[in-house]
C-alpha cells in the first residue's frame, strides 16, 4: 500500500494466521528496512517485555516492563524506535486507555472463534492504519 498524501511512502499490511496466532494484524512501513509500526497478536504466543525502560519508551508502556504475556491472551504490540515490535500491552488493558493514550489506536477484542467478529476486527485495525480501499471478503476468514 501507499500514502494517500506521498507515493513514495510505503506500507505493508499483513492479515494472517499463523500456527500459534489465530489472527495477526500488522503495518509495516516499507523504506527499505521494513519497520514494523504496530501488531495485533490474537489468541497469540506468549510475550515478554524488556525489562529497561529506556527514554524512547512511552509512558503507557512503563508499567509493561518485564511483563510477560501468557499465550492464548491477545495483545497489541507497539513501535518504539531502536525496540520496533518488542513491547506490547494485553488487549484488554489496551482498550481500557483514552485515545489520546493510545495514540488513536483502536484495537477490539474478539471472540476469535467468531466470523463475524473476525471481520469487525480487520475492519477496525484499517480504520486504525487509514486504509482508504474498501475490505470485503467473499468467502468466510478460514481461521481456526
Amino acid at each position: 500500500m501507499k500514502s494517500a498524501n506521498d507515493d513514495s511512502v510505503k506500507f505493508k499490511v499483513n492479515l494472517s494466521q499463523h500456527k500459534q496466532i489465530a489472527l495477526k494484524l500488522s503495518c509495516h512501513h516499507r523504506d527499505g528496512t521494513n519497520i514494523g509500526l504496530i501488531r495485533v497478536d490474537y489468541n497469540g504466543p506468549w510475550h515478554r517485555n524488556p525489562e529497561t525502560i529506556t527514554s524512547e519508551v512511552p509512558e503507557i508502556l512503563h508499567n509493561y516492563a518485564g511483563l510477560t504475556i501468557p499465550a492464548r491472551e491477545s495483545h497489541v504490540h507497539v513501535y518504539v524506535e531502536g525496540e520496533y515490535l518488542d513491547w506490547a500491552i494485553p488487549l484488554k488493558d489496551f482498550s481500557k486507555f483514552s485515545n489520546n493514550e493510545r495514540d488513536g489506536i483502536t484495537v477490539v477484542q474478539i471472540d476469535i472463534k467468531d466470523h463475524t467478529e473476525k471481520f469487525n476486527a480487520v475492519k477496525s485495525f484499517a480504520d486504525t492504519i487509514n486504509v482508504q480501499a474498501r475490505i470485503t471478503t467473499v468467502d468466510r476468514f478460514n481461521f481456526n
